[in-house]
C-alpha cells in the first residue's frame, strides 16, 4: 500500500531572520505538520489522485482505511471502533438503569444502603466503564 502525505499549518512561531542587509528581523513563520492525505494500493493511484499534491509518497506494509475522516491503519481503526462500541454499551446501560457514574459511586460506597441487586447492576456497569476511563486518560 502507498500513502501520500501533505502538510498543514498548525500554528505560527516567531523567528529571527537576516533581512539581507545585515540586520535581523522578527517574522511569523508557519509551523507545519505532515499528515496522511491519501492511501491506495498502488503508487500510480496515489500519484494520479485528483486535485492533490503530496510532499512525499511512501510505501508501507500496513493497510490503511479512511475512518472518521482520517487515514488510520486497520488495527487503529478497529481499536477505536471497539472502544466506541463499549462506550455506547455503557451509555445504554446507564440510560436503562439510571446508574450514571456519580450514582454508581454513591451506590457502591460502603454502607450505601442500596440493595444487593442495585449494587450488582452498578458494579457490572462500572466494570465496563472503568477501563474506558483509563484508556481515555492515556
Amino acid at each position: 500500500m502507498f500513502i501520500g502525505y501533505q502538510e498543514k499549518v498548525i500554528g505560527y512561531e516567531t523567528k529571527e531572520v537576516d533581512n539581507g542587509f545585515g540586520e535581523k528581523e522578527q517574522i511569523q513563520a508557519p509551523v507545519k505538520e505532515e499528515f496522511i492525505a491519501f492511501a491506495a494500493p498502488t503508487k500510480e493511484e496515489v500519484e494520479q489522485a485528483p486535485c492533490m499534491e503530496f510532499t512525499r509518497i511512501e510505501e508501507v506494509d500496513e493497510e490503511y482505511v479512511l475512518f472518521a475522516g482520517k487515514w488510520l491503519t486497520k488495527g487503529e481503526a478497529a481499536e477505536i471502533q471497539e472502544l466506541a462500541e463499549k462506550e455506547k454499551a455503557v451509555r445504554s446501560l446507564e440510560s436503562q438503569t439510571g446508574l450514571t457514574r456519580a450514582v454508581r459511586e454513591l451506590v457502591l460506597a460502603e454502607n450505601s444502603g442500596a440493595s444487593d441487586y442495585v449494587k450488582q447492576q452498578a458494579q457490572e456497569i462500572e466494570s465496563l466503564a472503568a477501563p474506558l476511563r483509563e484508556t481515555s486518560n492515556e
